[in-house]
């Protein structure tokens, strides 16, 4: 059975949302291997660039986190900057996907610091001591209903200590998909979701961009107030 790619993805992705007889949607995406975010194999380039250029200045140690981590490329990158390092997924085979994936990468220290867990990102309810340094959002936020998003905004707060940084891949800011998957997002969604809780420290388009993101793609960190 051939696997939708590019527009087929999209649509394939829409139908299952939209079908309503699926507790868990995004699992059943993984199951279909309906997965278009997940094409590079490899951490965003934007993400890499962001800690190599050295234009923020990051913990060198702590805690990370990533929801919606999918296979999990970018929370070993995390763990590769110093971070104990954690992937979730509400999807419990995307989990299995993600651990799979790390067992067959080369054994390092920043594999050692690397775990995934199956949660729900809004049910998650940590104690000061489990609250998390840094936090990265990217292919997250556009999953979301809109109606969410305030509540997304809120549940980083929780998430994050005093301080903490949450940095997001703002993608796709294009047009207005409603019925998504994703769903676009603006500069604007960010603000309206964050500014409650964080102060926006940076904002840039990187010159390292996600190939197919060109002109729809833009990296903020975020500090926890």
């Amino acid at each position: 059975m051939s696997v939708p790619s590019g527009p087929e993805a999209i649509k394939a992705m829409r139908k299952l949302m939209q079908e309503g007889s699926h507790s868990n949607p995004w699992d059943e995406t993984w199951k279909a291997n309906i997965t278009p975010w997940d094409r590079h194999g490899s951490p965003q380039p934007p993400l890499i660039e962001l800690f190599s250029s050295k234009a923020v200045s990051f913990p060198s140690s702590g805690k990370a986190i990533v929801p919606g981590c999918g296979r999990g490329y970018d929370a070993l990158f995390l763990a590769s900057q110093g971070y104990e390092s954690v992937g979730v997924d509400i999807s419990p085979t995307a989990v299995k996907a993600a651990q799979e994936w790390l067992e067959k990468q080369p054994q390092s220290e920043a594999s050692s610091r690397t775990s995934f867990k199956e949660l729900d990102f809004f049910a998650f309810k940590p104690s000061e001591a489990e609250q998390f340094d840094i936090a990265y959002d990217y292919t997250f936020f556009c999953a979301i209903t809109p109606d969410l998003r305030a509540a997304w905004g809120e549940e980083y707060s929780k998430i994050l200590r005093k301080d903490g940084l949450l940095i997001c891949l703002m993608f796709p800011m294009e047009g207005d998909r409603p019925n998504g998957p994703p769903f676009s997002v603006s500069e604007e969604a960010y603000d309206k979701a964050l500014s409650p809780f964080f102060d926006c420290t940076y904002k840039e388009v990187p010159s390292k961009l996600t190939e197919g993101h060109e002109g729809i793609e833009k990296i903020s960190v975020w500090k926890r107030k």
